[in-house]
């Protein structure tokens, strides 16, 4: 249980919280934000915000008429930044053309270093290696210890003059992915892609949203009205999944290409 984790609370329980407003929380969308004004402040809000998610989580299935419904289970993560004006957004997105330098700056990367991505077998695993050298990626890294967020929201010395804030995201249990999912190596994959490529793809997603059918859009794919950029960025995409994965079937649903999900690294937690 993250309450207990001593190391942490004895390095935070002395800090002061110096700018008047303290740190600010802004949780889930639409939710109000509120200050931190302690250690303790921000616990009590932690175990208010779960235990109001559980109780709400029961109420939905006792209302329920189908008794064999289960109630859904939520993982709570948090994110620390020391400036609140900041968005809770991969470095990557700070970027006006980051589809390109996404692209570019990974290939430089491990062209310049490659015997320390010689291990990496999956592109997920590269992108936390490039984000560890400080390369702008689509990873997000979030914790499921408030502590360990807390600590992040008031740790930098050169933003003391301003609100730090902590972030509160919640993702259903059973929509959680593993490192070896294919789902994530389809998300990760397109860090492989140029710009062009990447606006090919996101043309097919929009007239997949058009026909707003799975099998209309399969017959889509294959028909020759079809550009050859769109179909040349998919089958490219396509090769760097099966690289990694050579099971894996020609079979993409491109609303998924957007998603954001979350998966679970070993004792982290990273979103994508």
């Amino acid at each position: 249980m993250w309450g207990n984790d001593k190391l942490l609370l004895n390095r935070l329980l002395p800090a002061k919280f110096r700018y008047l407003k303290g740190i600010r929380s802004s949780a889930e969308k639409g939710d109000e934000t509120k200050i931190i004004n302690s250690v303790s402040d921000l616990i009590e809000k932690v175990l208010n915000k779960q235990t109001k998610s559980n109780d709400t989580s029961a109420q939905h299935k006792e209302s329920n008429d189908d008794s064999s419904q289960q109630a859904e289970n939520y993982v709570f993560c948090y994110r620390g930044q020391a400036d609140f004006d900041w968005e809770p957004e991969p470095s990557l997105n700070r970027y006006e053309n980051g589809a390109d330098v996404e692209c570019k700056s990974l290939t430089e990367l491990i062209n310049e270093i490659p015997d320390e991505f010689q291990k990496d077998v999956t592109c997920f695993q590269r992108l936390m290696r490039s984000q560890h050298y400080g390369l702008p990626t689509r990873l997000l890294d979030v914790t499921t210890n408030p502590l360990v967020a807390l600590f992040f929201a008031c740790n930098n010395e050169e933003e003391q003059c301003k609100d730090g804030a902590f972030f509160t995201f919640k993702f259903k249990e059973k929509e959680i992915l593993n490192p070896d999912s294919d789902k994530l190596s389809i998300i990760c994959n397109l860090s492989q892609l140029s710009e062009s490529e990447k606006t090919c793809l996101k043309s097919l997603i929009d007239n997949y949203k058009t026909t707003k059918n799975k099998q209309a859009f399969t017959v889509y794919l294959k028909s020759s009205s079809l550009e050859v950029k769109e179909t040349e960025s998919y089958g490219k995409l396509l090769s760097f999944i099966q690289k990694e994965k050579p099971y894996f079937v020609n079979k993409i649903e491109p609303d998924f290409l957007k998603n954001i999900i979350l998966l679970v690294v070993l004792s982290q937690i990273k979103e994508l």
